[in-house]
């Protein structure tokens, strides 16, 4: 598809949440035919535009919602990056993209093609996450790029923190009642020695903790590669094996071949026929046939 044909398709894409003569699923496969585009990555991109857009119609329209504190709302960038790869996957540049989606041609964003692209490169290297992003407000001291990145690590790990599944609550309460000791020993200045030690266990058992985490991490980089290895060996053998039967097709056909030509000329004629059904069954096992013989001649001549 031309950048010609995509704006056109961004164009009506556009105005589908609005028209809702055109908001159905008949007018969207036609469509979809019409560009020869799969129905469901259109419909995945008027869901999102029209999510978009009603969204910013809350807000109090485009030029409200433009000079507003909201930067990208969640459905917005989702659009975003299903734009940049559906673009992408017909040729098209990331700067040729910007351009097209952008206020200034399919107006498929009410953004300038700097915006799109700098946030798609974005998104693109984590150092934002797919939800409502908000303006800097005036006056505020703007955060460094590794400080934005330290966050973004920290509520990643967090998240990942709060989907974990812990097969063993034991470990859970022990650690919490460990925790809630050492906050009743620091109560009594006179506990020094006794936090100092208690100390000194849980660096003990942090360390060990950290000490089997890197064996299993080990672990399983050795259990991959082994079975990596365990697939390609049973590769290997099985390629000799039909190595194997391949050579012993071809010496049991030379062979044929040659006790007939070497018998003497007046018992060739005899041996004709028991020649012929013997090598068709050779060849047959091959998967060389009557039908089927003339092709592999053409494929000779190609070699």
């Amino acid at each position: 598809m031309k950048k010609k044909e995509l704006m056109l398709l961004f164009s009506q894409l556009r105005e589908s949440p609005i028209d809702s003569d055109k908001n159905n699923k008949k007018e969207l496969m036609a469509m979809a035919e019409k560009h020869n585009v799969a129905f469901k990555t259109l419909q995945e991109f008027r869901n999102l535009i029209t999510e978009t857009y009603q969204e910013i119609e809350k807000r109090g329209g485009v030029e409200k919602y433009i000079h507003s504190d909201t930067s990208w709302l969640k459905s917005e960038l989702q659009l975003l990056l299903l734009s940049y790869q559906f673009c992408s996957d017909y040729g098209l540049k990331i700067a040729d993209i910007s351009d097209l989606i952008s206020s200034n041609q399919s107006n498929l964003f009410p953004k300038t093609p700097s915006q799109l692209q700098n946030t798609f490169y974005k998104l693109k290297k984590d150092e934002i996450l797919v939800e409502e992003i908000c303006k800097s407000k005036p006056g505020r001291k703007r955060k460094s790029k590794s400080e934005k990145t330290a966050n973004l690590k920290a509520l990643q790990a967090k998240k990942k923190k709060q989907s974990v599944t812990y097969s063993n609550p034991e470990i859970l309460r022990l650690l919490s009642d460990t925790m809630n000791n050492v906050q009743s020993l620091s109560h009594n200045p006179n506990n020094k020695d006794k936090i100092n030690d208690v100390y000194q266990l849980i660096n003990g058992l942090h360390t060990l903790s950290e000490m089997a985490v890197d064996a299993s991490n080990i672990q399983a980089t050795n259990t991959n590669t082994l079975n990596d290895y365990i697939s390609l060996k049973s590769r290997f053998l099985n390629l000799e094996l039909e190595q194997e039967r391949l050579r012993k097709k071809y010496y049991r056909l030379q062979l044929l071949v040659a006790s007939y030509i070497f018998l003497e000329d007046n018992k060739l004629h005899g041996h004709l026929d028991d020649f012929i059904d013997e090598a068709r069954e050779i060849l047959a096992l091959q998967g060389v046939t009557f039908e089927n013989h003339v092709k592999i001649e053409e494929l000779i001549e190609a070699l």
